[in-house]
C-alpha cells in the first residue's frame, strides 16, 4: 500500500504534497514524527513564497534534502534500536482514514481516489461516510 501511495506523487514534490503523502502514510504507521517536521516548514513554506520564484526553488530543494535526511536519521535509529515502524491499530486506523475522508474535498483528484480505493476495500468502512 504505501508503494501505491508514494508512487501517486512526483518524484520531486513540493512540501504541500509531501504533507499530503505522509498524511496518507500516517494512516497504517505512525509518522507523527515526519509530519510535525513537514507542518513547521509548510509554515516556512508561506514566508518564502512571497518571494520570487528563483529563491522558492532554492528553498524547496534544500528542504527537501534537509527533510529526507531527517527521515535518514530516523531509519539509522530505528535499525540501531532493532526496531520497525511502529503499526496502528484497525480501530486507530479507522479513525485516520475516517478524518482524512472528512476532508477530502481538499486533495488533489489521484489522492481522492487513493482514499475512496482505501475506503472500499481494505478498512471496512461503509462507502456512506462521506
Amino acid at each position: 500500500m504505501d508503494k501505491r501511495i508514494v508512487q501517486d506523487f512526483p518524484r520531486k514534490p513540493t512540501i504541500e504534497q509531501l504533507m499530503t503523502m505522509y498524511q496518507l502514510l500516517n494512516i497504517f504507521y505512525n509518522r507523527e514524527q515526519e509530519l510535525e517536521v513537514l507542518e513547521a516548514m509548510a509554515k516556512e513554506v508561506r514566508e518564502v513564497k512571497q518571494g520570487n520564484t528563483k529563491e522558492y526553488r532554492a528553498w524547496l530543494s534544500k528542504a527537501r534534502s534537509i527533510f529526507r535526511a531527517f527521515v535518514y536519521e530516523l531509519k539509522l535509529k530505528r535499525r540501531r534500536e532493532r526496531k520497525n515502524l511502529v503499526h496502528r491499530a484497525y480501530l486507530e486506523a479507522v479513525e485516520i482514514l475516517k478524518g482524512l475522508i472528512a476532508k477530502i474535498d481538499s486533495f488533489d483528484t489521484k489522492v481522492q481516489k487513493r482514499l475512496k480505493k482505501s475506503r472500499r476495500t481494505g478498512t471496512g468502512i461503509p462507502p456512506s461516510t462521506s
